[in-house]
């Protein structure tokens, strides 16, 4: 299968000729598709569609992720409409108006000053300016505590203090609760950043049993499933 992919690059791109050994990391995202009888996965239409049983239970199918906030305010205010129907002009959905945090990034030139900020906070910490655009992509604001909080682990390297203080705010703050949470569905180091799994898993099993607890059997199992989730990105046949 591989095979295929590659030759399509080789032949499209002007580049030297590209092997599987060459790949250093891979992954895919599904997009869910309302069934229609007669029709192929090209023709169906991407479109997200509000399904209501006869129980009165409203179902959203379809659509994709950059749009998931309008799927739910749709729904939401089909929802309260029905509840309070007399309520309803005063009362629709709010959440646009909203921050998901105290202090948001206002704009993206917003966001640009405050990276160029960052940058310079890692660079005095040792640390390249490609961390400042990770930080914020990932953290937002909270880029800066977590800088600060590599103050607690000045005996490591740079980067491993960053990920050190990482997991601090990701376990207290944004509810990891186990290696793979930090590795593929917080951090994204996973997928783009393969060449620092290696750093990541010695100190993030050493983090679980000192600072979380966890016993050697669980820790085992922990490492077990990481292991079958690295191999799976990096590992390619001809």
């Amino acid at each position: 299968m591989w095979s295929i992919f590659l030759n399509a690059v080789n032949q499209t791109f002007s580049v030297d000729v590209i092997k599987c050994k060459d790949i250093v990391s891979s992954w895919a995202g599904l997009r869910p598709l309302i069934y229609e009888d007669g029709k192929s996965a090209s023709e169906i239409s991407r479109k997200d569609e509000i399904f209501e049983a006869d129980n009165g239970l409203l179902s959203i199918a379809g659509g994709k992720l950059t749009g998931y906030r309008k799927m739910a305010e749709r729904i939401i205010d089909m929802v309260i409409e029905r509840i309070y129907p007399e309520k309803y002009s005063d009362h629709p959905a709010r959440t646009e108006d909203i921050a998901l945090k105290e202090d948001p990034l206002e704009d993206f030139a917003d966001c640009q000053q405050y990276t160029r900020g960052i940058e310079e906070l890692c660079s005095e910490l040792g640390l390249s300016a490609y961390y400042a655009k990770y930080l914020v992509h990932n953290y937002g604001k909270d880029s800066s505590s977590i800088c600060a909080g590599m103050s607690r682990y000045s005996s490591s390297a740079a980067e491993g203090a960053l990920i050190l203080s990482e997991l601090d705010f990701c376990v207290q703050e944004e509810l990891v609760v186990k290696p793979l949470d930090y590795l593929m569905r917080r951090s994204g180091r996973l997928f783009f950043m393969p060449e620092s799994i290696e750093l990541v898993e010695n100190l993030i099993f050493r983090y679980f049993a000192e600072r979380m607890g966890f016993e050697q059997e669980t820790l085992d199992q922990e490492r077990l499933r990481w292991q079958e989730v690295v191999q799976s990105i990096k590992s390619f046949n001809e």
